[in-house]
């Protein structure tokens, strides 16, 4: 079987999963209200729970790890500057520009990178943590306050600071923080061993296997493929530029802060990851042509179950 096969036989059940979510939405099984439900329950229990498990049981993290949250950094710089000059070109309204900046730049490395990295290379699920927390959550929301102020027209913005110093107390970034310290604090990996240790590590773990399933259930929830009929030439635009553009970006940058193998691997990966849910929400909230954000996220969605194996492939 090649790399490309195989890559897609593991990533169908994730697919799978994501339709399932889809078809009990349109069986009124469960309806779009569930989603947030879901979502919560994900974000602030079940993810977090994830994120120290990974971490606290990862075997060592190599400092070079580290380089792959300023390398998305570096891509996402790259791919805002095209996509600027791209909008001069084609004459883009201003709330549209602004939606194309989000959902052409920000994947969905959390809600859909997390269940892939761990289905695809699990060893590498650190790296996948400090690439959504670090390089992905934080940009995203710092553009998307500096865009909806300059390129929506909301009357109302929220400040970069404001959006910073919600992330600092998210769930999932004290998560991020524990998880750390428990893999890093001398000492920590012997308190695991302990009968309380052991207690605590299994009920984590316990928390953390219901993530894929709710997550891709969630996202199935908010697809919304009436969205998808609308400004097809732009539509297109940005899911080549999330899709295509980033990883191909990104396998460069990797390669010149000397990341290869399975690291490189998980760094072109994540790129490649479709739209992110939260750039559609941020595109919306601040009069950005939602729509089209979440046209983006839909297509983008269906279209990476063939994209992701190809650009793996690339970068093996």
């Amino acid at each position: 079987m090649t790399l490309f096969a195989a890559t897609l036989s593991a990533l169908a059940p994730l697919f799978l999963l994501i339709l399932l979510g889809y078809a009990l939405k349109r069986a009124r099984v469960l309806h779009s209200a569930h989603a947030p439900v879901l979502n919560g329950l994900v974000v602030n229990a079940t993810l977090p729970a994830l994120v120290i498990h990974g971490l606290a049981t990862a075997p060592a993290i190599p400092a070079r790890t580290f380089c792959i949250p300023l390398s998305i950094v570096l891509t996402e710089c790259v791919l805002m500057v095209l996509i600027l000059i791209l909008g001069r070109v084609c004459r883009l309204t201003r709330p549209r520009l602004g939606a194309l900046l989000l959902v052409g730049t920000f994947g969905n490395t959390g809600f859909l990178g997390y269940p892939i990295t761990l289905a695809l290379l699990p060893h590498q699920f650190p790296a996948a943590i400090l690439l959504d927390q670090f390089g992905m959550s934080v940009p995203l929301n710092i553009v998307a306050a500096l865009a909806g102020a300059t390129l929506g027209t909301a009357r109302t913005h929220e400040s970069p600071r404001k959006n910073l110093t919600r992330i600092v107390l998210s769930p999932i970034f004290i998560a991020l923080l524990i998880g750390l310290a428990a893999h890093f604090l001398p000492g920590s990996h012997a308190a695991l061993a302990t009968p309380v240790g052991q207690i605590l590590d299994k009920t984590l773990g316990y928390l953390a296997q219901g993530t894929t399933p709710l997550v891709l259930l969630a996202v199935g929830l908010s697809l919304r493929p009436e969205a998808a009929g609308k400004s097809i030439p732009t539509l297109l635009l940005s899911c080549a530029l999330k899709l295509i553009i980033s990883p191909l970006i990104m396998w460069p940058i990797c390669r010149l802060f000397g990341l290869h193998g399975d690291l490189l691997a998980v760094g072109v990966l994540l790129a490649a990851m479709p739209a992110s849910v939260m750039s559609s929400v941020y595109a919306a909230h601040h009069d950005m042509d939602g729509d089209y954000a979440v046209a983006t996220v839909f297509v983008s969605t269906i279209l990476s179950a063939l994209t992701i194996p190809w650009m793996l492939s690339l970068a093996r």
